[in-house]
């Protein structure tokens, strides 16, 4: 990675050991070019906005003159608004959790039990009406769900406040080992899951059960994960 940095700096450069403001402006507008999803001015904006949120830290400066930087968060979130826009998307029309136990006939004047779901149907043989029921699907029955479909998510920057007006603010650039690129936080915290998923499934087959499992993981925890203190999940 860092030779492909040198040898582009080296392009927008022209060889000269700095970058005019010319050449900046073009390659800010060369990178929203590239990278927007559309040719659109207002996500071009965008698009740069969220760059800069992503490579700024804020320069905190004391009414007494003391100093100290402070990372933005980034807070990973699956709006509904989202999921919207995935349509008809076959997930949404299924359930999660597919229920294979078997149907029983129950008395049609049984009380509703909360760990049961039950159905109606009509005997063509005596013309009535008759009441099943099965348990529904839960933890303790289902050992995996699979979803194909796109999982839509947002990174979003929080930016620090609360500040008192003594406070002086200057953005600066972050230093690089805390840049994360679109998507690495979300990265990671999949990774987690995945992880976890396969520790139990590890952990289920020794025990020769069948369950599943409720996600409690704290990614500050985890070892072999990237502490960056500028996720929040």
């Amino acid at each position: 990675m860092g030779f492909e940095i040198k040898e582009q700096w080296d392009k927008d450069t022209h060889g000269t050991a700095q970058l005019s403001y010319l050449d900046f402006k073009e390659t800010l507008f060369r990178i929203a070019h590239w990278w927007a999803t559309h040719f659109d001015l207002e996500e071009y904006e965008t698009l740069l906005e969220q760059i800069y949120e992503r490579i700024t830290w804020k320069l905190v400066i004391q009414e007494d003159g003391s100093q100290n930087h402070i990372i933005p968060k980034i807070n990973i979130c699956f709006p509904d608004e989202e999921i919207k826009i995935a349509g008809e998307s076959e997930f949404l029309s299924k359930p999660l959790v597919e229920n294979k136990n078997e149907w029983d006939d129950c008395p049609s004047d049984e009380d509703n039990k909360s760990e049961f779901e039950y159905k109606y149907e009509e005997d063509e043989a005596t013309m009535s009406i008759k009441k099943f029921k099965r348990l529904k699907a839960k933890q303790e029955n289902v050992v995996l769900v699979e979803i194909k479909d796109p999982i839509y998510y947002q990174e979003q920057i929080i930016q620090p406040q609360g500040f008192d007006k003594y406070t002086t603010i200057i953005d600066e650039l972050m230093e690089p080992e805390y840049v994360l690129p679109f998507g690495y936080p979300t990265e990671q915290l999949f990774g987690l899951i995945k992880n976890e998923i396969h520790q139990k499934q590890s952990e289920i087959a020794e025990k020769g059960g069948k369950q599943t499992f409720t996600s409690s993981f704290n990614l500050e925890e985890e070892e072999g994960v990237d502490k960056n203190p500028n996720v929040d999940v």
